[in-house]
């Protein structure tokens, strides 16, 4: 398993500006400018990802730090993704990293556009504690057959379009829901909403 922990670098180890963390096979670089540190480049064989806050690791601590737009976009070697804690998700963070089978994100405050669309062997997704899943987050993820939604604020138009194998959805605790969230869904046979949910 990968995991790597959201952290800001600090202590009289760190020799320059980029900061290289190496976990087994697995190589982290962040690179620092004016606004902090963001997390640019991953080497490595795939496999689990966890991205988390906060992490120390060989005596280094991170904290506070973006991820580059795009960073795992296009990798086939990750099988699953957890997200987990305050990080800023951004736009295409997965896309089109077909061989992801699984996805569990808890409590980023949003899953940013296209996050994880192209995403075609994602079969599981879990999210709890998030604001917002936005335009195409998951959009054509074709092997997806059930998500678990437990308190989030809103799921944005289209965010789960043409996941033709969807089934199932809960969607516990949702605030709001865009009428379009699911367009493009031919097998959904089931939707759980809270009847306090607006929007729809």
């Amino acid at each position: 398993n990968i995991a790597l922990y959201a952290t800001t670098v600090h202590g009289s180890d760190v020799a320059s500006d980029n900061v290289v963390l190496e976990d087994g096979p697995h190589t982290w670089t962040f690179v620092r400018s004016d606004d902090g540190y963001t997390l640019r480049t991953y080497r490595g064989p795939g496999g689990d990802i966890t991205i988390s806050m906060p992490f120390t690791a060989d005596g280094q601590t991170m904290d506070d730090f973006e991820i580059h737009d795009g960073l795992f976009n296009g990798n086939k070697s990750i099988t699953s993704v957890t997200l987990t804690g305050p990080l800023s998700i951004p736009e295409g963070l997965f896309k089109d990293c077909t061989g992801i089978k699984t996805v569990h994100v808890d409590g980023p405050e949003q899953v940013e556009e296209h996050c994880f669309e192209g995403c075609t062997g994602i079969e599981t997704v879990v999210i709890r504690n998030v604001d917002v899943v936005d335009y195409r987050a998951f959009g054509g993820c074709t092997s997806l057959r059930s998500i678990d939604v437990d308190n989030v604020v809103e799921l944005y138009m289209e965010s789960f379009e043409d996941c033709v194998s969807l089934t199932d959805v809960n969607l516990r605790n949702l605030k709001e829901f865009t009428s379009n969230a699911f367009s493009g869904c031919s097998s959904l046979k089931t939707i759980t909403i809270p009847e306090s949910c607006t929007g729809f």
